[in-house]
């Protein structure tokens, strides 16, 4: 039988912890964060243990912490180096602060959801709450493979935080105002990312070899901060996307003028052909523009959207826009733009009707 054991510290405080009887007929005290959590521990070891008809027991007292760096040093070349590289910021600034010294098989859903419901008292968006647990599922994954837990704690977690926004899109007349107002060194990139939908390390990380000016194709790649190419943000990061008449103009326009029109140059390079910072081009640059146009203030990234928008209210299919915007899955793209898409609902009413054909052929 489990149950619920509270202890006082010397300075006075309150410590809980969930107890009961393993398997093998010995005392587990797992201290948990406060009363309901240890309850709710307290419980599903009742429950573990009656599914495993009381034969079930802890695995090694190793810990969160422990386990994380030996699964990422181990699994490492089994993620992308970007996604390595999050998996490991995240674990050691938000999760082993928060689990590491608990042992891996004590870890409980409890006390994932009462950590989670503290990120989104802070204001945490959901899918920033959902991201974050991400290499924690990932890992528990492998822990129960090699049977060091009983199972995911991690997986089939409520949806908690505040909910996306919903995306704000600039209008044309806004964006056709900031490219006017923009000086030369900087419309090039706002052209780029309002008729490709290329996010801003995108822009910057394109050379020449990466337009085919025949075929009408731009191959995107991924870049950090700085430039530097890196891996893609998503599966479909790495891509190719149409080259729009205006957008084939302007390279065609950029490449003449350029002192640098090699293959392997830049498209918008720096005075000394090196790559361009993104954030120092956005104060420089897109935010003087910004300002000289007199519009609502919208970020650099809010081209990106413009450019989908735009592609929703022409009529591009789903898998279309979902290959411009970047989504290997066209669900997230539905997701993301969904509202705009809800926009052509009354235009759809007067040009489809799933029976007329079937009224025609009636008479």
């Amino acid at each position: 039988m489990a149950s619920v054991v509270k202890r006082r510290r010397k300075d006075g405080s309150l410590s809980y912890y969930a107890r009961f009887r393993d398997g093998r007929g010995k005392d587990v005290w797992e201290k948990c964060a406060n009363a309901k959590a240890a309850k709710a521990r307290a419980a599903e070891a009742e429950v573990e243990l009656a599914r495993s008809g009381g034969h079930w027991s802890p695995a090694a007292k190793v810990t969160v912490s422990e386990y994380a760096e030996r699964w990422l040093a181990e699994h490492g070349a089994t993620l992308r180096p970007q996604t390595h590289a999050e998996y490991r910021r995240i674990f050691e600034q938000e999760l082993l602060p928060e689990f590491g010294r608990i042992t891996l098989a004590g870890l409980s859903r409890s006390q994932i959801k009462t950590y989670m419901a503290a990120r989104a008292a802070k204001g945490a968006k959901a899918n920033t709450i959902r991201n974050a647990i991400a290499p924690l599922r990932a890992m528990l994954t492998t822990a129960l493979e090699d049977g060091l837990v009983r199972e995911n704690v991690a997986q089939r977690l409520p949806r908690v935080g505040a909910p996306q926004q919903k995306v704000e899109v600039p209008t044309r007349e806004q964006v056709d105002t900031v490219i006017a107002a923009a000086g030369a060194a900087a419309r090039g990139p706002i052209i780029v990312a309002a008729t490709s939908g290329l996010r801003r390390g995108e822009v910057f990380a394109l050379r020449w070899a990466d337009i085919d000016f025949e075929r009408r194709l731009i191959r995107v790649h991924a870049s950090n901060s700085k430039g530097a190419i890196t891996m893609p943000k998503t599966a479909a990061g790495e891509r190719l996307v149409p080259m729009f008449g205006s957008l084939r103009k302007l390279l065609l326009e950029q490449r003449a003028a350029s002192r640098y029109k090699a293959d392997t140059d830049l498209v918008f390079p720096n005075l000394f052909g090196r790559p361009i910072v993104p954030n120092t081009w956005l104060t420089t640059h897109f935010y003087p523009a910004r300002e000289a146009a007199d519009v609502r203030p919208f970020r650099f990234h809010d081209l990106r959207h413009y450019a989908v928008s735009q592609l929703i209210a022409q009529g591009a299919n789903i898998l279309q826009i979902a290959r411009v915007a970047g989504h290997a899955d066209p669900s997230v793209t539905l997701r993301v733009y969904s509202h705009l898409m809800a926009d052509g609902l009354a235009e759809a009413a007067a040009l489809y009707d799933p029976l007329r054909r079937l009224a025609a052929d009636n008479g």
